[in-house]
């Protein structure tokens, strides 16, 4: 697995300088701080509470200095993360936050370079499926710097102008002999360093499984789910179970986010209901623009071909819309695709055709909102070919390869063998939307054609 910048947020002297609310969605991640600054030194950088200790390295030239802090496992949730300098005129603090980083060897190679040119650069120990990083400092007053071949900058590049003082930071793919390295417009002074983020070691493949634990017998070759969903099943029982989840335990390992002004998923308790289990996930926005509530999950997957989500939700309020994606690359790298699926108020059953959704059963429609109708949908794409295979609405089957073959989207996620399943809703034509989730399903080696 490579590892990947997750997010950054910046504070600098000018304001704001703290970086307020910075995300970090779970454990086992990297917090890497730039620090660079025209005079002074830095006091501290505590991040969610926690000191982020010494410089990883620090770098000078004159009075404008580069330099790394890091922490691994950050504490989770949203956190402020609070620089203190001494002495510094201006400075910049930039967080990275990485993720798929090394438990062990978090980061190697660090490295810094000075001089007066068009030309900040470091060379890096590094290797291949691991990342490159860099932040540099100059004494530019108003150009901005423009990175190396293979180099995607991070953050911005923040300039004080006429004070001349500027930074920027990459990162890049590492190989054997990483070069990071910046183009100025004019010849100034700069200090730039850089380190490796070594990548957490591949996933293995899953163990194999007794046909007992996943599937009933061996005349139906159908996985007998009932019991782990504690009364729920499976529009179809096709293919493989490599995951489920009915929320018993919480939201335990899901990222809950919230857009806008929208409200974070949290379990609900549904026992005052009727042929239904205890557990669900609300989903639930204001009538605000932008607004969005969605769980987030990701996955390690072993090499398969058809893939199956399976999700039932119950409508709540009106309108209502609920859609959930499966973004995953194949580990060898070969193919990597998005199928989803959802469900609107207004339109009826859709799926994500790589641009937007697309109405595909419009007769659909809910009893009223708040009642105790839940629905299955379940999606199934060809990872070989890139096609939708066929979706179910309920115990209704809808053929995606006949007489029309619907393509799926191109992964968004190109991380080989890890798998994201989100599931959400979005604010409705200036209404409000709510939506529970019951359970969700991943399968693998679905059938070509549902039994």
């Amino acid at each position: 697995m490579t590892a990947y910048v997750y997010s950054v947020g910046e504070c600098n002297s000018a304001g704001p300088t703290t970086i307020v609310g910075f995300a970090v969605p779970r454990p086992n991640m990297l917090l890497v701080c730039d620090a660079d600054s025209r005079e002074g030194s830095v006091t501290s950088i505590v991040a969610g509470g926690t000191d982020m200790g010494a410089a990883v390295i620090s770098q000078a030239n004159g009075t404008r200095t580069a330099r790394f802090y890091a922490l691994y496992n950050p504490p989770q949730g949203s956190i402020d993360i609070v620089p203190t300098f001494s002495g510094a005129s201006y400075w910049i603090v930039r967080a990275r936050l990485f993720d798929l980083v090394d438990p062990t060897t978090h980061y190697y190679g660090a490295a810094g370079n000075t001089g007066s040119s068009t030309n900040p650069n470091v060379n890096l120990t590094s290797a291949n499926g691991d990342l490159a990083i860099d932040t540099e400092c100059d004494a530019a007053t108003g150009a901005t710097g423009t990175p190396g071949a293979g180099q995607t900058r991070d953050g911005t590049d923040t300039n004080f102008g006429a004070n001349g003082f500027q930074t920027n930071a990459s990162h890049k793919p590492g190989s054997p002999s990483a070069v990071l390295q910046w183009t100025l417009s004019g010849g100034v002074a700069w200090a730039i360093v850089g380190m490796t983020i070594q990548s957490a070691p591949a996933a293995p493949a899953p163990p194999a499984t007794a046909a007992s634990q996943i599937r009933g017998s061996p005349e139906t070759g159908k996985h007998d789910i009932g019991d782990r969903l504690q009364g729920w099943e499976s529009v179809d029982n096709e293919g493989e179970l490599v995951f489920e989840d009915n929320f018993r335990n919480d939201i335990t390992g899901w990222y809950a986010s919230a857009g806008g002004t929208g409200t974070a998923p949290s379990k609900v308790t549904t026992a005052g209901l009727v042929l239904i289990p205890p557990n669900a996930v609300k989903l639930a926005v204001s009538n605000a623009a932008g607004q969005r509530s969605r769980l987030i999950r990701r996955v390690y997957l072993a090499l398969g071909q058809i893939f199956g989500l399976e999700a039932w939700f119950r409508v709540t309020d009106t309108p209502s819309d609920t859609q959930m994606t499966f973004d995953y690359t194949l580990p060898d790298g070969s193919a990597g695709y998005i199928m989803g699926i959802g469900y609107s108020k207004g339109s009826g059953v859709q799926f994500w055709n790589g641009s937007y959704w697309q109405n595909i059963l419009t007769s659909l429609t809910f009893p009223a909102s708040g009642s105790d109708y839940w629905l299955g949908l379940k999606v199934v794409g060809d990872w070989i070919s890139g096609d939708y295979m066929r979706v179910w609405v309920g115990e209704q089957k809808i053929s995606m390869i006949a007489p029309t073959i619907y393509a799926m989207g191109t992964a968004g996620l190109a991380l080989p063998g890890v798998a994201q399943i989100i599931i959400g809703t979005t604010e409705t034509a200036g209404a409000s939307t709510e939506s529970e989730v019951g359970f969700v399903l991943l399968t693998r080696n679905e059938p070509k054609e549902a039994t």
